[in-house]
Protein backbone atom coordinates (compact mmCIF):
# COMPACT_ATOMS: atom_id res chain seq x y z
CA UNK A 1 0.00 0.00 0.00
CA UNK A 2 1.47 3.10 -1.32
CA UNK A 3 -0.15 5.23 1.88
CA UNK A 4 1.70 3.09 4.49
CA UNK A 5 5.43 3.93 2.71
CA UNK A 6 4.17 7.49 2.49
CA UNK A 7 7.16 10.03 1.91
CA UNK A 8 9.15 6.99 1.65
CA UNK A 9 8.20 5.51 -1.72
CA UNK A 10 10.45 7.56 -3.92
CA UNK A 11 13.30 7.11 -1.16
CA UNK A 12 12.51 2.98 -1.40
CA UNK A 13 12.28 2.51 -5.26
CA UNK A 14 16.04 4.36 -5.25
CA UNK A 15 17.26 1.65 -3.74
CA UNK A 16 15.90 -0.93 -6.56
CA UNK A 17 18.15 -2.36 -9.28
CA UNK A 18 15.54 -2.87 -12.06
CA UNK A 19 12.79 -0.50 -13.17
CA UNK A 20 9.98 -0.26 -10.48
CA UNK A 21 6.57 -1.82 -10.90
CA UNK A 22 3.93 -0.12 -10.23
CA UNK A 23 0.67 -1.87 -10.54
CA UNK A 24 -2.62 0.11 -10.53
CA UNK A 25 -6.61 -0.84 -10.54
CA UNK A 26 -9.01 1.51 -11.03
CA UNK A 27 -9.36 3.74 -8.23
CA UNK A 28 -13.14 2.86 -7.99
CA UNK A 29 -12.58 -0.89 -7.33
CA UNK A 30 -9.77 -0.57 -5.77
CA UNK A 31 -11.76 1.79 -3.24
CA UNK A 32 -14.73 -0.30 -2.90
CA UNK A 33 -12.52 -3.10 -2.25
CA UNK A 34 -10.98 -1.52 0.73
CA UNK A 35 -14.11 -0.76 2.22
CA UNK A 36 -15.33 -3.98 1.63
CA UNK A 37 -13.03 -5.85 3.07
CA UNK A 38 -13.33 -3.25 6.08
CA UNK A 39 -17.20 -3.80 6.93
CA UNK A 40 -15.95 -7.82 6.71
CA UNK A 41 -13.56 -7.00 9.56
CA UNK A 42 -16.25 -4.77 11.46
CA UNK A 43 -15.01 -1.60 10.95
CA UNK A 44 -16.78 1.21 9.12
CA UNK A 45 -16.32 1.10 5.47
CA UNK A 46 -15.56 4.48 4.97
CA UNK A 47 -11.79 5.62 5.44
CA UNK A 48 -10.07 8.32 5.29
CA UNK A 49 -8.62 9.26 1.79
CA UNK A 50 -5.23 9.18 2.28
CA UNK A 51 -5.40 5.43 3.07
CA UNK A 52 -6.38 5.07 -0.62
CA UNK A 53 -2.99 6.10 -1.74
CA UNK A 54 -3.05 7.37 -4.74
CA UNK A 55 -2.25 10.96 -3.40
CA UNK A 56 1.07 8.98 -2.32
CA UNK A 57 1.31 7.35 -5.53
CA UNK A 58 0.83 11.25 -7.52
CA UNK A 59 3.93 12.19 -5.04
CA UNK A 60 5.93 9.20 -6.14
CA UNK A 61 5.74 9.38 -9.44
CA UNK A 62 6.35 12.64 -9.61
CA UNK A 63 9.33 11.94 -7.46
CA UNK A 64 10.33 8.49 -9.49
CA UNK A 65 10.43 11.28 -12.74
CA UNK A 66 12.40 13.86 -11.02
CA UNK A 67 15.15 11.59 -9.97
CA UNK A 68 15.23 9.53 -12.90
CA UNK A 69 14.08 6.68 -11.39
CA UNK A 70 12.83 4.30 -13.83
CA UNK A 71 9.40 2.44 -13.32
CA UNK A 72 7.08 0.88 -15.26
CA UNK A 73 3.03 0.64 -14.88
CA UNK A 74 1.24 -2.07 -15.20
CA UNK A 75 -3.00 -2.25 -15.20
CA UNK A 76 -4.07 -4.91 -13.25
CA UNK A 77 -7.18 -5.41 -14.80
CA UNK A 78 -5.39 -5.65 -18.39
CA UNK A 79 -2.86 -7.78 -17.12
CA UNK A 80 -5.80 -10.05 -15.58
CA UNK A 81 -7.83 -10.23 -18.60
CA UNK A 82 -4.52 -10.94 -21.06
CA UNK A 83 -1.91 -12.36 -18.88
CA UNK A 84 0.49 -13.67 -21.24
CA UNK A 85 0.71 -11.03 -23.51
CA UNK A 86 0.74 -8.56 -20.46
CA UNK A 87 3.43 -11.16 -18.43
CA UNK A 88 5.48 -11.04 -21.54
CA UNK A 89 5.66 -7.56 -22.08
CA UNK A 90 6.71 -6.87 -18.34
CA UNK A 91 9.10 -9.55 -18.28
CA UNK A 92 10.79 -8.07 -21.44
CA UNK A 93 10.95 -4.37 -20.27
CA UNK A 94 12.16 -5.60 -16.84
CA UNK A 95 15.08 -7.86 -18.64
CA UNK A 96 13.57 -10.80 -17.06
CA UNK A 97 12.82 -14.67 -18.68
CA UNK A 98 8.90 -15.02 -18.93
CA UNK A 99 7.48 -18.17 -17.99
CA UNK A 100 4.15 -19.41 -19.07
CA UNK A 101 4.63 -20.77 -15.14
CA UNK A 102 4.51 -17.15 -13.82
CA UNK A 103 0.63 -17.19 -14.13
CA UNK A 104 -0.34 -20.32 -11.84
CA UNK A 105 0.80 -21.31 -8.06
CA UNK A 106 -0.72 -23.56 -5.26
CA UNK A 107 -2.85 -21.89 -3.07
CA UNK A 108 -1.73 -21.05 0.48
CA UNK A 109 -4.19 -20.59 2.40
CA UNK A 110 -3.47 -19.26 6.28
CA UNK A 111 -0.69 -17.77 5.06
CA UNK A 112 -0.22 -14.64 7.41
CA UNK A 113 1.09 -11.58 5.22
CA UNK A 114 0.54 -8.79 8.09
CA UNK A 115 1.73 -8.16 11.20
CA UNK A 116 -1.83 -7.21 13.02
CA UNK A 117 -2.17 -10.39 14.95
CA UNK A 118 -4.50 -11.52 12.10
CA UNK A 119 -6.82 -8.70 11.90
CA UNK A 120 -7.03 -8.33 8.09
CA UNK A 121 -6.55 -11.98 7.08
CA UNK A 122 -10.05 -12.23 5.83
CA UNK A 123 -8.48 -9.38 3.12
CA UNK A 124 -6.28 -12.03 1.42
CA UNK A 125 -8.81 -15.19 1.14
CA UNK A 126 -9.42 -14.90 -2.11
CA UNK A 127 -5.54 -14.68 -3.08
CA UNK A 128 -4.27 -17.30 -1.14
CA UNK A 129 -6.54 -19.64 -2.18
CA UNK A 130 -6.27 -18.60 -6.25
CA UNK A 131 -4.86 -20.88 -8.26
CA UNK A 132 -3.35 -18.36 -11.05
CA UNK A 133 -3.86 -15.27 -12.24
CA UNK A 134 -7.94 -15.33 -12.93
CA UNK A 135 -9.80 -13.23 -15.20
CA UNK A 136 -11.67 -9.65 -13.95
CA UNK A 137 -15.60 -10.28 -12.92
CA UNK A 138 -15.90 -7.04 -10.75
CA UNK A 139 -18.46 -4.84 -11.64
CA UNK A 140 -16.90 -1.53 -11.39
CA UNK A 141 -19.25 1.29 -9.43
CA UNK A 142 -20.24 4.77 -10.02
CA UNK A 143 -18.73 7.44 -8.57
CA UNK A 144 -21.59 8.29 -7.21
CA UNK A 145 -22.37 4.93 -5.51
CA UNK A 146 -19.20 5.88 -2.80
CA UNK A 147 -20.02 7.88 0.57
CA UNK A 148 -19.72 11.67 -0.42
CA UNK A 149 -16.70 12.33 1.32
CA UNK A 150 -14.55 10.36 -1.05
CA UNK A 151 -15.92 11.05 -4.09
CA UNK A 152 -13.95 14.49 -4.50
CA UNK A 153 -10.97 12.39 -3.80
CA UNK A 154 -12.50 9.08 -6.33
CA UNK A 155 -12.25 12.40 -9.22
CA UNK A 156 -8.28 13.13 -8.67
CA UNK A 157 -7.54 9.61 -8.41
CA UNK A 158 -9.62 8.33 -11.47
CA UNK A 159 -7.60 11.20 -13.16
CA UNK A 160 -4.44 10.32 -12.52
CA UNK A 161 -5.45 6.49 -13.26
CA UNK A 162 -6.47 7.44 -16.51
CA UNK A 163 -3.53 9.61 -17.12
CA UNK A 164 -0.76 6.58 -16.12
CA UNK A 165 -3.45 4.16 -18.36
CA UNK A 166 -3.34 6.08 -21.41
Amino acid sequence: MTFQAGEHLATLAATATLPVLVPVRDPRLAVMSRMRQRERSGEPPAFPSAESGWQNLADALEAFRAKGIEHVVADVTAFRREPGPCLAQLCARLGLAGDDRMSSWKPVPGLCLGRLGGAQDLWYERVLGSSGIEPPDERVPEVDEFPKLMRAHLAMAMELYRSLTA
